[in-house]
């Protein structure tokens, strides 16, 4: 089934949808966020993302985190028999892929959904 991303279509302002499964060949690679940091523009927290998930910040887990209202961020990594290297490489390239998205105003991230607030930013950086 799918379900709301934490990211929105900024040409549309609705939601990317997402895999809602809990099981099968699927990890998700979660990083959650400090006080400081949420008040960051789109584009820092996906640096952050990304480079988090090289540096072990992120935690890898079955189910994404951030429907659970934990102000975080999950990214689902496909495939089965991965190494946790792998994971991890595979999140930071879709980190990588979404900051990218941002970049051209393409999406933004929905930032009542991560943080439970009105700290909704415009589309872009």
């Amino acid at each position: 089934m799918l379900v709301p991303s934490m990211f929105i279509f900024c040409p549309t302002g609705e939601p990317l949808l997402e895999q809602s499964s809990r099981r099968g060949a699927v990890r998700w690679v979660t990083v959650t966020f400090t006080a400081e940091e949420e008040k960051l523009a789109d584009i820092m927290l996906m640096q952050i993302m990304e480079q988090a998930c090289r540096s072990e910040r992120a935690i890898i887990t079955l189910s994404p985190m951030h429907h659970d209202g934990l102000d975080c961020l999950s990214l689902p990594v496909y495939g089965s028999n991965l190494s946790e290297k792998e994971i991890r490489w595979l999140a930071s390239h879709n980190a990588w892929l979404r900051y990218k998205d941002i970049l051209d105003g393409l999406v933004r991230l929905d930032r009542d959904r991560i943080f439970g607030s009105e700290t909704t930013m415009t589309c872009g950086y």
